[in-house]
C-alpha cells in the first residue's frame, strides 16, 4: 500500500468528524448569540436597502391620513386666526421667523400682534428695540422684557443669553436694518472698510441659533426692511433685504407684508385716532408646512391685528357664519346664535363676550380640518 500524499509531506491524515446532534439548551443556560454582521459589509447594505424600499413603497401606496385635531402646542399664535390657519398652526416653536416688507408696510404692527397673542396666552417674551420706536405695550416686567442695545454685538450677546436662559418663549428683534457694528459706530464717517461686519455677525449668530433653538423651544422674530438692489441692472433681484443672506437662508418661516391701501382713520366712536391699513400677508417660505394662500387683513398701526375681526373673517370664509344678506338655508352655513349679522357687529359681540369668541374659533378650526380632509381624499 502506497503512503498518502499527506504522509509524504509530514502531516497527519484527516480523520472524519462525527455528525453533531443539535439538542435544545437546558433552562437557564446562556445561549450564544450569532455574530453581528458589520455595518460596512455589502450584506448589511443590501438588507437595509430592501427594508427602506419596502417602507417607501408602502408609504407611497398608503391612503392620505386625515387630520383629526390641529396641533397648537408646537406653535405660537400670530394674533390672526386666518394667518394661523394659513400656516397650519401658527409660528413654529424653536425656529427663526423673518417678517419683511417695504417701509411703513406694517412689519412692526404684525410683530406686535404676535407679541400680544403670546402675552394673552401667558407666555414670557422679550423685545430688543434697535429702532427705538417700539410702541407701548401694557405688560408686567416678569412677562415682558424690553431692552435697547447700542450696537449689533450687544444685541447678539443679549439674544444668546436670553435663549440659553430657557425662560422666554418669544424674542423679537426690531429691526435688522438698524443694526450697526461697534467698529462702524466708532469709526470715521468717511471710512468704507467696515461695511460687512453686520452680515458676518448675523451669519455666525444664525448658524449657532439653528442648533440651540430646537432644544430650548424659543422662537425668534426678525423684522427686516425690503429695499431696491443696485445690481438689478445686471440680472440680480430687484428687491433684497438688509443684513445679507444669512437671515434669509436660515429662517424656516418668512412672511412678506405688502400694503394694499393707504392708511385710513377710523370713523366715529372713541377710536377716531386709530389708524388702520389694509395689507396682504404672503408666506414666502415655510419649512414646517405648506405655504398657504395669501391673507388680507386690516392692521391697526400701533396695535396689530384685531383677533375678533380675524375670527369673523375666518368664519365667513369657512361658511361658519352667514352674511346679513345671505339666507342660511341656501348657503348651508351654521348661523351663530341663530341670527346673521354684519362682520363689524360680530366683532363687537365677540369683544364683549370672550367665551363666544373661543367657541367660534374652535368651530372655525373644525371647519378648516374638514376642508383639509376633503381636499386630501
Amino acid at each position: 500500500m502506497q503512503p498518502s500524499h499527506a504522509a509524504t509531506l509530514g502531516r497527519a491524515p484527516r480523520v472524519p468528524r462525527a455528525p453533531q446532534v443539535l439538542r435544545p439548551a437546558p433552562r437557564g443556560a446562556a445561549v450564544a448569540k450569532a455574530p453581528a454582521v458589520p455595518r460596512s459589509s455589502l450584506a448589511f447594505a443590501a438588507v437595509t436597502g430592501a427594508i427602506a424600499w419596502k417602507t417607501w413603497t408602502a408609504r407611497r401606496q398608503r391612503a392620505p391620513q386625515q387630520v383629526e385635531k390641529m396641533n397648537t402646542k408646537n406653535f405660537l399664535s400670530t394674533g390672526s386666526l386666518t394667518l394661523d390657519l394659513a400656516l397650519c398652526g401658527g409660528l413654529p416653536r424653536g425656529r427663526m421667523v423673518e417678517i419683511f416688507g417695504e417701509p411703513q408696510s406694517g412689519k412692526t404692527s404684525l410683530a406686535l400682534s404676535c407679541l400680544r397673542a403670546a402675552l394673552r396666552n401667558k407666555q414670557s417674551c422679550a423685545v430688543l428695540d434697535v429702532d427705538r420706536q417700539w410702541p407701548h405695550c401694557d405688560a408686567s416686567e416678569d412677562q415682558l422684557l424690553r431692552a435697547r442695545p447700542k450696537n449689533a454685538e450687544e444685541a447678539m450677546e443679549m439674544m444668546v443669553d436670553l435663549v440659553n436662559s430657557r425662560q422666554y418663549d418669544l424674542i423679537i428683534l426690531d429691526s435688522v436694518a438698524s443694526l450697526i457694528s461697534k467698529e462702524e459706530l466708532e469709526a470715521d464717517i468717511s471710512s468704507t472698510d467696515v461695511g460687512f461686519a453686520v452680515p458676518k455677525l448675523l451669519s455666525r449668530f444664525c448658524t449657532r441659533m439653528e442648533k440651540i433653538l430646537p432644544e430650548t423651544g424659543t422662537t425668534i422674530i426678525f423684522t427686516n426692511l425690503l429695499r431696491n438692489s443696485r445690481w438689478s441692472d445686471y440680472g440680480a433681484d430687484s428687491e433684497v433685504t438688509c443684513g445679507g443672506n444669512a437671515v434669509k437662508y436660515r429662517c424656516s418661516l418668512r412672511i412678506a407684508v405688502r400694503q394694499l391701501e393707504r392708511p385710513r382713520w377710523s370713523e366715529g366712536g372713541e377710536d377716531e385716532d386709530v389708524k388702520a391699513m389694509k395689507t396682504l400677508l404672503e408666506v414666502v417660505k415655510n419649512k414646517d408646512g405648506p405655504k398657504g394662500p395669501p391673507v388680507e387683513c386690516d392692521l391697526l398701526l400701533g396695535k396689530g391685528i384685531s383677533w375678533e375681526s380675524s375670527v369673523v373673517e375666518a368664519a365667513m370664509d369657512l361658511h361658519v357664519l352667514a352674511d346679513a344678506d345671505a339666507e342660511s338655508d341656501a348657503s348651508g352655513a351654521v348661523v351663530f346664535q341663530g341670527q346673521a349679522r354684519q362682520p363689524s357687529d360680530w366683532a363687537k359681540v365677540l369683544e364683549d363676550d370672550p367665551k363666544i369668541c373661543q367657541q367660534l374659533a374652535k368651530a372655525c378650526r373644525k371647519a378648516w380640518i374638514r376642508r383639509m380632509n376633503w381636499m386630501t381624499t
